[in-house]
């Protein structure tokens, strides 16, 4: 759920940051500076990432499928 919220906050901070006009006017970190939604966001995400947060996703849905195969092969 954590990684939903933070996602959806990086893409709609993303888009903000993509249309406002004086993002191409000043230098790449300034415009992060300008957009303090979308920087910390982004870190944020990154954080999760590097906490491992993708593999707590990913494996509870690995696991129940090896799970539903050995429930089918004990069936069969």
């Amino acid at each position: 759920m954590l990684l939903i919220v933070v996602s959806v906050c990086t893409a709609t901070g993303a888009w903000n940051w993509l249309i406002d006009p004086e993002t191409q006017k000043v230098s790449f970190f300034t415009s992060l500076w300008n957009h303090p939604f979308f920087t910390i966001s982004c870190i944020t995400l990154i954080g999760l990432f590097f906490a491992g947060i993708h593999k707590r996703v990913v494996a509870p849905s690995i696991c129940s499928m090896s799970n539903c195969t050995s429930r089918i092969q004990h069936v069969l």
